[in-house]
């Protein structure tokens, strides 16, 4: 059974890094620096703009009205983050993001498998090869159908 131990191998570093990864606190200092082009992600100070900040308390004082209910680095993540209120997965319908034809019109990532978005640039649907507007990750995200 060299395949059973090497998934149970496989397994293990998995969850010692998930481990790892949760166990490491991020450092309580004051926090300064704005999100403002830095949704997603680590403010150029010492507070955070992403999708952990309201969980570990590290958010940027701008964290809410610039991030919260954007889709910058969270196009078609699942779940979504704590505390937005809109979606940046497809199909979102009424409940998507102000900004999620912006951030997420230009790739199929969480877009595979509904129509067009409003704001998209391109679509992944299964005619845009007819109607010449594929995103151009199209084959890799969704597949060559």
């Amino acid at each position: 059974d060299h395949k059973r131990v090497n998934m149970m191998k496989t397994l293990f570093l998995g969850m010692l890094i998930v481990a790892l990864c949760s166990a490491s606190e991020r450092p309580k200092q004051r926090l300064i620096g704005t999100c403002s082009g830095h949704c997603g992600c680590k403010s150029e100070g010492t507070c955070f703009c992403d999708v952990f900040c309201k969980e570990k308390g590290d958010c940027c004082s701008d964290y809410d009205s610039l991030c919260a209910d954007s889709c910058a680095r969270r196009c078609g993540l699942d779940p979504e983050p704590l505390g937005s209120a809109c979606s940046c997965k497809g199909p979102c319908g009424s409940n998507c993001c102000s900004d999620f034809g912006a951030q997420c019109g230009d790739s199929c990532i969480g877009r595979c498998t509904y129509g067009a978005i409003d704001g998209a640039t391109c679509s992944c649907t299964k005619s845009c090869a007819d109607d010449g507007n594929c995103c151009s990750d199209k084959g890799d995200v969704c597949g060559q159908s």
